[in-house]
């Protein structure tokens, strides 16, 4: 059944990340693994204490890193999740620059996945989104989720001009315990060609020759827990539209496939 929001989002909380630094005697294994030194071993006597632990502090949080991405290879559920959520954020605010749904000033330069993003500094979008994407990733993480879809709209004429459709499929028999070993190079590689699609996109949609406004369906399973807050949608289908696929990616858990239905223009 495919639902909206209409009201007005909840702010979600901020953040808070711990750095934890890892203390561990690897002096000696270090030690063997550079060799001899070339110039004379440092008198560790002559240096106050403060400085010396804090070569030891640099030294093994240096070891601490290097531990864990060597052994953190699995992806779980949460991180799958994550991932998926992360991407919808970021592949939503570059469809809504690119097509110019907001003025470009409101939109900010960012890094991630390697690749340039843009993202919105408007709050009440921010806010808008938020609620979304937190509402998604609780319904990812038990497989509601069948759909995520960008509607745009003609503001003078009510037509759909564009609808971005992101169907999610989810491993069956999907458990809270289940991981996966994909390498998350290769995921992002996967990301960045489908951000990339997104950017190239404005050299086969139409001209938006209209003020627009968007929208966000999400296909959620009947036994989902809807919030109050949200309600039935008609689909908003495009009749006769022409349709472009584009790329997908999975984690092994969650697999997201995107394709772009689009009116063509009477005039040609």
């Amino acid at each position: 059944m495919p639902i909206k929001s209409l009201l007005k989002p909840v702010l979600l909380n901020k953040m808070s990340i711990t750095i934890y630094r890892c203390f561990s005697p690897f002096r000696e294994r270090a030690k063997a693994r550079r060799g001899p030194k070339s110039g004379p071993e440092p008198d560790f006597k002559s240096v106050n204490l403060l400085q010396r632990l804090g070569l030891y502090r640099r030294r093994f949080f240096i070891f601490g890193i290097m531990a864990a991405t060597s052994t953190s290879t699995s992806i779980t559920l949460r991180g799958s999740t994550d991932i998926v959520v992360e991407f919808f954020d970021f592949s939503v605010n570059s469809i809504l620059y690119q097509r110019g749904i907001y003025p470009p000033e409101t939109f900010k330069r960012v890094s991630q996945y390697g690749l340039p993003m843009m993202t919105t500094t408007d709050e009440g979008l921010t806010a808008y989104l938020s609620n979304i994407t937190r509402q998604l990733g609780a319904w990812l993480m038990n497989g509601s989720v069948q759909k995520l879809i960008l509607v745009i709209k003609g503001v003078e004429t009510g037509d759909t001009l564009e609808r971005w459709c992101f169907d999610c499929e989810t491993t069956k028999n999907i458990t809270g315990e289940m991981k996966s070993d994909k390498p998350m190079k290769e995921i992002t590689c996967e990301i960045q060609a489908i951000i990339r699609q997104i950017t190239a996109s404005v050299t086969f949609l139409p001209l938006l020759n209209e003020p627009c406004s968007f929208d966000l369906l999400v296909y959620a399973d009947e036994a989902a827990t809807v919030p109050v807050t949200w309600e039935d949608s008609d689909p908003c289908f495009i009749a006769n539209a022409e349709d472009v696929r584009l790329r997908s990616f999975t984690t092994k858990i969650h697999k997201v496939d995107l394709k772009v239905e689009y009116k063509v223009n009477d005039d040609l």
